[in-house]
């Protein structure tokens, strides 16, 4: 192996690495930050309209977040196994 391909080998690897690392953190707590957030967004103090707005909010910051983790994992899974 040539010298010049070595530390992009190396810099490749720690990059996969880092998202299996994040996707399997974020599979793990996804559920419960779902449902956590969901139930802190109700019990917040202010009027009833907000606490729902919040909630939407977190809901659709939820989704992005977790659509972006995804296609993280699909790219790390689609680069792995070409077809």
């Amino acid at each position: 192996m040539p010298c010049h391909k070595r530390p992009l080998t190396t810099i490749r690897s720690i990059f996969f690495l880092l998202l299996y690392t994040i996707s399997t953190i974020w599979n793990f707590f996804e559920p419960v930050l779902l449902v956590c957030g969901l139930i802190a967004c109700i019990i917040l103090p202010v009027y009833w309209p907000v606490k729902f707005a919040f909630a939407v909010l977190w809901l659709v910051m939820f989704s992005l977040i977790s659509k972006f983790i995804d296609v993280m994992a699909t790219y790390r899974n689609k680069d792995k196994h070409p077809d």
